[in-house]
């Protein structure tokens, strides 16, 4: 005489199984789940989705004249012409702002600029 338990299949016992311990999985796990998602809502939400570096315009801090040398030169051009200008001439008109107003200009158009500024 065969056993009551032996004519159950066994995968319907796993099945079963399974499908009464969800209840006791939902219980336990989704309060960490839920937290976990809120958690990554509030970092999303305040911190951004992406990882953000420093700019690199806004914090270099130079100690040494090579660094200079190293890094290309966006090249300047005159207020009025357009011609580009060496850094020579753009820091003689960028240390006298008085005469250039801030402004850049290449040798032909600083001549009539510093005319007008020694009439005044």
């Amino acid at each position: 005489m065969a056993s009551h338990q032996s004519d159950i299949p066994l995968a319907y016992l796993l099945v079963k199984g399974l499908l009464m311990s969800v209840p006791l999985l939902i219980k336990t796990l989704l309060p960490s789940f839920l937290l976990l998602l809120g958690i990554l809502r509030c970092q999303r939400r305040f911190m951004g989705n992406e990882v953000r570096e420093p700019s690199q315009d806004r914090c270099r801090v130079r100690t040494h004249s090579a660094t200079y040398a190293a890094e290309p030169r966006l090249s300047t051009a005159c207020a009025t012409c357009g011609q580009t200008v060496s850094a020579a001439v753009e820091e003689y008109c960028r240390a006298r702002p008085q005469v250039f107003g801030g402004m850049v200009y290449c040798f032909d158009h600083q001549k009539p600029i510093k005319a007008r500024n020694r009439a005044a």
